[in-house]
């Protein structure tokens, strides 16, 4: 995921994304979600091995 992000020019993400609400508020959406994800699979793992 990180290697497909720095492969893209990031001013090209950044001007197309500042131009256009809804795009921005996908990717606001996805990184929200990827992080409540991330969250979730820490606290599961945790109660796991604690």
């Amino acid at each position: 995921m990180n290697g497909l992000l720095h492969s893209l020019d990031k001013g090209y993400i950044r001007n197309t994304c500042t131009e256009h609400p809804s795009c921005r508020r996908i990717l606001h959406t996805a990184y929200g979600g990827i992080r409540l994800y991330v969250n979730l699979v820490k606290k599961i793992l945790y109660d796991l091995y604690s």
